[in-house]
């Protein structure tokens, strides 16, 4: 059995100890309930990053935060390279998740 992180336990710490300042309006999003990787990326970014154009460390998506990015492109009618700039992923990995899921 594989353990995930649970990475609402460790940014409710973050946010009590180090960012006390992002305290109440990230809280509420924390009390809802488990994080996508989407929302973990987006919280990381919040917290670590000033700038948009920071890229994010985190780099493991699960099959629901896949299928909102490729959702979003379709909505958006975004080609591959505009999708990869927007979610700093390879130009390669998108046309390979859409390979390998074709939702």
């Amino acid at each position: 059995m594989k353990m995930k992180p649970d990475y609402q336990k460790i940014f409710q710490d973050m946010l009590k100890y180090n960012f006390v300042e992002h305290n109440q309006a990230l809280s509420e999003r924390l009390e809802k309930g488990p994080l996508t990787s989407i929302e973990v990326m987006q919280l990381n970014n919040r917290l670590f990053y000033k700038s948009k154009q920071q890229p994010s460390i985190y780099k493991a998506y699960d099959k629901s935060s896949i299928k909102k990015i490729l959702q979003y492109q379709k909505t958006h009618n975004l080609n591959n390279t505009e999708l990869a700039k927007h979610f700093g992923i390879s130009r390669n990995t998108i046309a390979k998740w859409k390979n390998t899921y074709s939702f």
